[in-house]
């Protein structure tokens, strides 16, 4: 009489394999770039054409559609998103602060210089005080 355990292993049905999914490489697309949900903050990866960069986390994404989507709706970006508006752009630093305008400047310089007319204060005072 055969052994039992001999028989399962030489009949029955045998398990099919899964086949493995090809995964296609995708370049990065100009097109995400005007996409509302992705234009704030992706970017192209300059090295590499098959990767994007979110540069509000620093992180590098594969160009895929999906994989962009994924990592926007993720707890480390929103945070990351949410708390950016608050800070002021480095662009606001160096903008010009409104000069004011010539008849105001003039009409300071003559007020100033009537009130030191007035109190009798030397100009050598001045030079001490007056910034360019």
């Amino acid at each position: 009489m055969p052994n039992s355990s001999d028989d399962s292993d030489q009949s029955g049905p045998s398990t099919p394999k899964k086949a493995k999914k090809i995964h296609y490489k995708q370049k990065f697309t100009d097109e995400w770039l005007k996409d509302n949900s992705f234009k704030t903050w992706l970017k192209r990866d300059s090295k590499d054409p098959y990767r994007a960069v979110c540069f509000m986390c620093d992180a590098k994404l594969i160009a895929d559609r999906v994989v962009i989507k994924r990592h926007g709706e993720g707890a480390k970006h929103v945070k990351r998103t949410t708390a950016a508006p608050a800070q002021s752009s480095i662009a606001t630093a160096f903008e010009k602060v409104e000069q004011f305008d010539d008849d105001k400047c003039k009409a300071s310089e003559i007020k100033l210089a009537a009130f030191m007319e007035e109190h009798k204060i030397s100009m050598r005072v001045m030079d001490n005080h007056y910034v360019s």
